[in-house]
């Protein structure tokens, strides 16, 4: 889903027939039915973008 909100991927014009959990499939049928909702909140794909701190 990543690729997808950050720009470095097209995701599907359509949603597939079928979804495998953890597949790229997955990911595409999310990044299509949320995307309305990250790039609503303007600070959600920065967010996105922020490295994780490793402890």
């Amino acid at each position: 889903m990543l690729p997808y909100f950050l720009g470095q991927a097209e995701p599907p014009v359509d949603l597939p027939d079928y979804i495998t959990l953890g597949g790229e499939d997955e990911a595409a049928s999310y990044a299509m039915l949320a995307a309305r909702w990250w790039f609503g909140e303007p600070r959600a794909v920065a967010w996105l973008k922020t490295p994780l701190k490793r402890e």
